[in-house]
Parts: structure tokens; C-alpha cells; sequence
């Protein structure tokens, strides 16, 4: 059970660096697939919007986006913690982390369309079966968003050697400053690509 426990919650630690390197690559891959498939963009770096557009650029380069951005700066910092911390290790807890939030975005945009939102935004206060759909695929994607959000820290740990409780402040500030730059500076410029 142990076992168990460390490949769902912390899978960098067992996980030797070539089959990392791997997995966090088809996770890359499968991630942009994904986007692609179910129609949708990341607009954040914990979260995605439809994308109806044709352009595939766009998809594939906001999935590498919001994996570089966070993992340079993840480094950056940690190397003040750690100097021995490496950018791989870094590079493959974000990927890691972001394989939860990818089922959970595939599963959402699947199950729900844009006209479904479009309804429930013009009518809020009237509760019927598209409110239903968009609830349950949202709620659904919750202990996805929880599991990510545990592989990071869990990742970041392993990494950095991280024991302090400031190193997981730092993170958590490094997290939301990524997704304000993010959502204000690159998505903007990328869609227009």
C-alpha cells in the first residue's frame, strides 16, 4: 500500500531520471493531444477555457508555457535553497503535477460546451440540466486539482529537499505569481498567434 501511495502522491520519488524524462514528455505530448481533442486552452496555469478556434499553435504553445514558466521559476528559487537542486527535477514535478489537471480538463470539456455555459451565464438563477452538467464536471475535476496540487508539493520536496515551512510559502507565492504573469503577460500575446 505504501507503494501505492508514493507512485500516486509522489511518483519523482521512486521514478529513476530517464523514466521521469520520459513520462513527463508523453505528458507534454498528451497534454497538447488532449487540448486538441476536447477543445481546450490553458488560459492559466491552473486553468482552461474553450478553444474553438482552428489554430493548433496556440494550444501547443501555451502547454509548454505553462510548464517552462513555472519550472524556471521554481528553479531559480530553489537554487537559493538548495544550489544542488537541478532544473530536470524541477521540469518533470511540474509535468507530473500537471498530468491530474489534464484528465480534469479532458473530463470537463467533454462533458460540457460552450453553449451549455453560454445558457447558464444569461439564465443564473434557473437550475437545469446543463447547470447540472457544468456542477458535475466541475466537481468531478476537483480531487484532480487536489492530486496535482499534492504531486507538486510532493515533487517540489523531493527535488529541493525542502523541509521548511518557508520553502512551501515561497512555492505558493511562486505558484500564483506564475499564473498572474502568465494570465496578464503570455496568454494575451499567445492566442494571437
Amino acid at each position: 500500500m505504501n507503494t501505492f501511495k508514493t507512485y500516486v502522491f509522489n511518483p519523482l520519488k521512486i521514478a529513476t531520471d530517464r523514466h521521469q524524462l520520459t513520462v513527463s514528455t508523453l505528458i507534454l505530448a498528451v497534454s497538447v493531444l488532449a487540448g486538441m481533442a476536447a477543445g481546450f486552452i490553458d488560459d492559466g496555469i491552473y486553468h482552461a477555457t474553450f478553444w474553438a478556434t482552428a489554430g493548433k499553435l496556440p494550444i501547443i504553445l501555451t502547454n509548454i508555457t505553462v510548464v517552462l514558466l513555472p519550472s524556471l521559476l521554481l528553479y531559480i528559487i530553489s537554487r537559493l535553497f538548495n544550489p544542488k537542486t537541478r532544473l530536470v527535477d524541477i521540469w518533470n514535478t511540474v509535468l507530473f503535477a500537471r498530468l491530474p489537471l489534464v484528465i480534469a480538463n479532458t473530463i470537463f470539456f467533454l462533458a460540457v460546451d460552450q453553449e451549455s455555459v453560454n445558457k447558464v451565464i444569461q439564465n443564473p438563477g434557473s437550475f437545469n440540466g446543463d447547470m447540472l452538467t457544468i456542477t458535475v464536471a466541475g466537481l468531478a475535476g476537483l480531487p484532480f486539482l487536489i492530486l496535482s496540487i499534492i504531486i507538486l508539493v510532493n515533487g517540489f520536496k523531493t527535488a529541493t529537499n525542502a523541509k521548511k515551512l518557508i520553502h512551501y510559502g515561497v512555492l505558493a507565492v511562486a505558484i500564483i505569481v506564475c499564473e498572474i504573469v502568465y494570465r496578464s503577460f503570455f496568454y494575451p500575446f499567445l492566442i494571437t498567434l
